[in-house]
């Protein structure tokens, strides 16, 4: 009895160790905040020029980065659009599979989106679109397979244009999330969208913009700055092994 006392008692004071940092979320590592004035550490995804439609002007001013269509786009029954890749992500695909994607973003008119690339492949055109739409209004996820729809939910959320928003994109194994929320207002505290889903494991993370099917106009949006907070560590596991946040065993 005295030794079995003596293991709960240590239990306890590893769980108190613990506890602060299981409490404590990780902290935000800035991928981007574009003081640098350009965008060298991303390499452009220009579908527009691809397809034939004037391509896209990227530029960075203000502490913004830019992206707009050169040409005023035609209505077509796709979506159509140009992204950036963190050229880290396209080095390390692995580095940034798991965590939380943070972007602010504007949208500058009613026919353009936003979104947050992540596990993406950018030869094949496979990625996980994390977006917000402003017409209609919004918010959700699509798994794309060569820019094919494999899966996606999405629920209502006011977008409006020239409003500053924030956008959280997450990826812990199979569970994909999205929270937006105006800046200067409370973050949600559990995401608006939720997608079980496990069709990539890895891939490049970026940012991009697109016209909304059937719509024409100038794609306009612009991203302020960026950060990832990394999968939280094994602490949770460690706890969980050492059998401290189980049910007590009934003998």
């Amino acid at each position: 009895m005295k030794a079995e006392r003596l293991c709960r008692l240590c239990a306890c004071a590893l769980l108190a160790a613990l506890l602060p940092a299981l409490a404590a979320p990780a902290a935000a590592v800035t991928l981007e905040d574009w003081s640098s004035g350009n965008d060298s550490a991303w390499t452009h995804v220009d579908l527009l020029a691809e397809m034939g439609l004037g391509g896209t002007n990227y530029q960075v001013s203000g502490g913004q980065y830019h992206l707009t269509s050169n040409l005023e786009l035609p209505p077509l029954p796709q979506t159509v659009g140009a992204a950036s890749l963190f050229n880290q992500s396209i080095i390390d695909p692995n580095a940034f599979a798991n965590g939380f994607l943070t972007a602010r973003f504007t949208i500058h008119n009613g026919n353009s989106c936003v979104f947050v690339p992540m596990r993406a492949d950018a030869s094949a055109l496979d990625f996980i679109s994390f977006f917000a739409e402003n017409d209609p209004d919004r918010i959700g996820i699509t798994v794309f397979d060569n820019f094919t729809y494999v899966n996606g939910s999405s629920v209502p959320f006011p977008v409006e244009n020239e409003t500053e928003y924030f956008l959280t994109a997450g990826a812990i194994g199979s569970e994909l999330s999205v929270k937006v929320w105006p800046v200067g207002s409370q973050e949600p505290v559990v995401p608006q969208v939720i997608l079980i889903d496990t069709t990539y494991a890895n891939g490049q993370i970026g940012l991009g913009g697109y016209n909304q099917v059937n719509h024409g106009g100038f794609m306009a949006v612009s991203f302020g700055a960026v950060s990832f907070i990394p999968e939280p560590a094994g602490l949770m596991l460690m706890a969980t092994a050492a059998g401290l946040l189980g049910g007590r065993r009934r003998r």
